[in-house]
């Protein structure tokens, strides 16, 4: 399916963690890369994308102290993805060669949630939102499409709907 040759450093594979295997039929013909600009893998990302692989994005938090730095914040690894450059420095932070690899911000947003809802083999219940599937979604504070790419790491979620039940902060309707 991907005629580049390409050496993959780091593949997600879980039919050895899954019991039941839901990843089996996932695993296929998916590859799993990080976003981070020093990971020789996201040099390859975009020709990844534009074979038609289902690449999926995440932070490589494994400690619970991470949790609580902004190295989980999915908005900082999607702004690295987008730029090419680390959050410290802004727009005059040393870009991760190539440029041409900076990815779509479309691409980034569906790593985080369609394409991660295909690798857990439940692309069928989540990862988008449509009729027949489970209502949960991130409400933002912002558009992520209407702000300045060097502002997606402040991003910050109002409510979280799980089930279609509010777990997390309010809605709000805007008055006209």
């Amino acid at each position: 399916m991907f005629p580049r040759s390409l050496r993959v450093w780091r593949t997600f594979d879980a039919r050895a963690s899954d019991p039941r295997g839901a990843f089996r039929r996932a695993n296929r013909d998916l590859i799993s890369a990080s976003s981070r600009s020093r990971s020789p893998i996201a040099s390859a990302t975009l020709s990844l994308i534009s074979d038609g692989a289902a690449v999926t994005f995440s932070s490589d938090i494994t400690g619970a102290v991470e949790w609580k730095s902004e190295g989980a914040n999915p908005y900082w690894g999607m702004q690295i993805g987008h730029n090419k450059q680390d959050i410290e420095g802004g727009a005059q932070a040393p870009l991760a060669p190539p440029r041409s690899e900076r990815l779509r911000l479309d691409s980034l947003i569906d790593g985080y949630t369609r394409n991660a809802a295909f690798q857990f083999g439940r692309a069928d219940q989540l990862g988008s939102i449509e009729v027949g599937k489970r209502a949960d979604l991130v409400v933002l504070d912002r558009n992520l499409f209407e702000i300045d790419r060097y502002e997606i790491h402040e991003v910050h979620p109002v409510a979280v709907v799980m089930d279609g039940q509010i777990v997390h902060g309010a809605l709000h309707q805007e008055s006209d």
